[in-house]
């Protein structure tokens, strides 16, 4: 497929989140939670007012490609092209009145990563990508840091996540790490936010973001701000140095600027 045809999927992207954005600004004060996931977990009226908003969208301007959204499923249309779409991303902090929040979309052709965008709505930010063009931040194109040193390097890291359900020795081992890098970089920057971390990662605020497998994200948390890594010049693999497979959460993932991959690839492998 031509790449003019993937512009067009990225320009029809920024301007669904747009308008997403719009919506979620707006519910912000008068969300209530509709369905409870988990103990902690929820979805809003704001959620699904946005994922409703995105699918009309799509179904639209492209009725016979798939969609793959957090609240509503998948929507199998038997295509090479699906949508992947997380309409509130940040939920438990948007119901708490935080202003950092994101609606997040990525688009695939043919099971690979072509089109990658993040409203940071919260914030007014666009970060947008398409495969073998590069990325950009508000229009203006974006890189990866070029320091190659872990001991002068910002690292970002999600942090396990504190629920009776994950095993204690598992959070244990992610703490041991955690010490570890404590001591071999200049600064961690531990975050929930994801999007937020990639990227930062992909415009030269941070070396690397570490998301470990443990953690209840799933692809559409992750999948526009790993592609906008790639295309500003990072690398991008499972933590086990694997090269990345879509959909494949079993294995974790590790965003860079390449320089300093290789040495957290090792470090993440002896603990």
């Amino acid at each position: 497929m031509s790449a003019t045809y993937y512009q067009q999927l990225q320009k029809d992207a920024e301007f669904i989140v747009q308008r997403a954005a719009i919506l979620l600004r707006r519910y912000q004060q008068k969300a209530t939670i509709v369905v409870q996931k988990d103990i902690g977990d929820f979805a809003t009226t704001a959620d699904l007012a946005s994922e409703s908003l995105i699918r009309a969208y799509i179904h639209k301007r492209y009725p016979t490609h798939s969609i793959y959204g957090e609240e509503g499923g998948l929507e199998d249309n038997q295509s090479e092209y699906e949508w992947i779409i997380d309409p509130l991303d940040g939920t438990k902090e948007y119901a708490r009145g935080v202003k950092e929040y994101n609606c997040l979309i990525a688009v695939e052709h043919d099971k690979k990563l072509v089109v990658g965008v993040i409203r940071r709505a919260g914030l007014d930010e666009l970060y947008s990508a398409v495969v073998r063009q590069g990325a950009k931040k508000d229009g203006k194109t974006i890189g990866v840091s070029k320091i190659r040193d872990l001991p002068i390097s910002h690292v970002g890291y999600h942090l396990p996540v504190g629920m009776p359900r994950f095993e204690r020795a598992r959070t244990e081992k992610h703490f041991s790490l955690l010490k570890e890098l404590t001591f071999m970089c200049y600064r961690l920057r531990p975050s929930w936010d994801d999007a937020k971390s990639l990227g930062y990662v992909a415009s030269g605020v941070i070396e690397a973001h570490i998301i470990p497998a443990e953690l209840p994200n799933a692809w559409h948390d992750l999948a526009a701000g790993l592609l906008l890594v790639q295309e500003a010049g990072g690398r991008v693999t499972h933590l086990d140095g694997s090269e990345l497979k879509t959909h494949d959460m079993s294995r974790g993932f590790l965003a860079s600027n390449g320089l300093v991959h290789d040495k957290l690839i090792q470090l993440i492998g002896k603990d």
